[in-house]
C-alpha cells in the first residue's frame, strides 16, 4: 500500500470512531438528565411520605392521647389555666416580617 491510501484508511477510521462517539454521547446525556430527574423525584416522594407518618402520627396522638388533644386544643384558642404560664417561641422569619 502506498502512503496515500494509509492516510485515507486512517482518516476513514478516525472519521468512523468519531461517528460512533459522536452518536453514542446523544443518548448517555439523555440518560444522565433522565437519573437526574429520577433522584429529584425521589427525593421529593420522601419528603411527602415523611411529611404523611407525621401527620399520621399527630391523627393518631389527638385521636388516642385526651392530654395531647387539650395541648393542641388550648395552644389554637389560646387558653390557659389559672396560674399557668404560657411561653411562645416566634421564628425570627416571622418578626423581621
Amino acid at each position: 500500500m502506498n502512503a496515500s491510501v494509509r492516510l485515507a484508511f486512517c482518516i476513514l477510521v478516525l472519521m468512523a470512531c468519531l461517528a460512533f462517539v459522536a452518536t453514542a454521547l446523544q443518548p448517555f446525556r439523555e440518560l444522565e438528565e433522565k437519573e437526574a430527574a429520577l433522584s429529584e423525584v425521589m427525593a421529593k416522594e420522601e419528603a411527602v411520605i415523611e411529611l404523611k407518618d407525621a401527620k399520621q402520627r399527630e391523627l393518631s396522638a389527638i385521636v388516642n392521647d385526651p392530654k395531647y388533644l387539650e395541648i393542641i386544643a388550648r395552644d389554637r384558642l389560646n387558653y390557659y389555666k389559672p396560674g399557668e404560664q404560657i411561653f411562645r417561641i416566634v421564628p425570627i422569619q416571622d418578626i423581621q416580617r
